[in-house]
């Protein structure tokens, strides 16, 4: 988030009204996202200025390898 690691114990995904912790995923139990489905990402403990942030999403897609992706929000109360 803008330039910064945010540790895995503090970010979610949250599907169908459950949270699941990121690091939660691994080899042995990843996690999936099946289509048509809203995914949330919530990151507990931090809370945004209004503006423009910069998220980045890195993730091992099986079959694909390693994947990422970067997109500016904007945060605005108004």
């Amino acid at each position: 988030l803008d330039g910064e690691e945010i540790s895995l114990e503090s970010s979610y995904f949250i599907l169908d009204a459950e949270e699941v912790p990121f690091s939660a995923a691994n080899k042995d139990t990843p996690f999936t996202l099946p289509m048509n489905k809203a995914l949330t990402i919530l990151v507990k403990g931090d809370t945004l200025s209004d503006g423009a942030h910069k998220i980045g999403l890195g993730f091992v897609a099986q079959g694909l390898g390693n994947l990422a992706f970067e997109v500016t929000d904007l945060i605005s109360t108004t």
